[in-house]
């Protein structure tokens, strides 16, 4: 059977060094940080100055220091660790999910030409579909608990790191791949020690992708019916018309979010860092 893709682009003879972009003044650590905290403070200005220039009090808007207080409150009395504990135990479960399911078939499907081909037209089709739209009929099937926002982590999740991780095995060095056969390497062999470390800064970039989306559609999904949950707070913060609640829980997504991509930026860098040692 043929192992390249149908569609798969003529493989390079190697696979050149990743270059790095110059960055400039911000490569030195403490102007970088310096450049962040300016951000940071030059957005909780814009924050205070639009919401003193409001005329309808803080029904519409919070300001800085009420949505601190709102966070703080939630911190005291546990709230908001109950909340993240729900979500949090969502995200694990239906990212370890994605993660499993998302890298098998990507390699399977990357490297076996008949399985990309019988595949892509259905990966192609629910990729690009929103599939956070089949939030309601996973409520119906599973319930308003963890599970039904579990199916639908997973189902957005799996895609990106589906597509990219066959991407990065249908890039494969081919002079790579004809050496292990020649020395009657298992398929097993092949896998990991050329295939998998080949499609790993592909995979990471799934990753990457696959966590972002699945945060929104967690949060979305219990918009839509839960009964705990930083989305949960949200909505109900909405439907009482407490700002400050409101956006102290969009603020905590938002350091959860960057806490995520940063962690998986560095997985990134290290992943290339012993790829290129090897």
């Amino acid at each position: 059977m043929s192992t390249t893709p149908l569609d798969a682009p003529p493989a390079s003879t190697g696979t050149p060094p990743r270059r790095r972009r110059p960055l400039g003044p911000v490569e030195n650590p403490a102007t970088r940080y310096t450049f962040w905290l300016l951000s940071f403070a030059a957005a909780i200005g814009l924050w205070q100055g639009v919401y003193l220039l409001q005329d309808q009090g803080s029904l519409f808007l919070a300001g800085p220091v009420d949505t601190l207080r709102a966070l703080i409150d939630l911190i005291v009395t546990g709230t908001l660790w109950g909340d993240l504990r729900v979500t949090g135990l969502e995200l694990v479960i239906s990212f370890a999910m994605a993660v499993t399911g998302g890298i098998v078939v990507g390699i399977l499907t990357g490297y076996y030409a008949t399985a990309g081909v019988l595949a892509k037209p259905w990966i192609a089709g629910l990729y690009s579909t929103p599939l956070i739209a089949l939030t309601p009929l996973f409520i119906m099937w599973f319930g308003i608990g963890i599970w039904s926002k579990v199916a639908v982590g997973f189902i957005v999740m799996i895609f990106p790191i589906l597509v990219n991780t066959a991407l990065g095995v249908a890039q494969a060095n081919p002079d790579h791949l004809e050496l292990m056969r020649s020395m009657s390497a298992r398929p097993r062999q092949i896998v990991f020690k050329v295939i998998v470390p080949g499609a790993a800064p592909h995979m990471t970039t799934g990753l990457r992708l696959a966590i972002g989306r699945g945060l929104t559609a967690l949060v979305g999904a219990e918009l839509l019916g839960s009964t705990a949950g930083v989305g949960y707070r949200i909505l109900f913060a909405a439907q009482t018309f407490d700002t400050a609640t409101l956006l102290a829980n969009v603020v905590v997504l938002a350091v959860i979010g960057a806490i995520l991509m940063n962690s998986l930026d560095f997985l990134d860098r290290r992943v290339m860092a012993y790829r290129d040692a090897g």
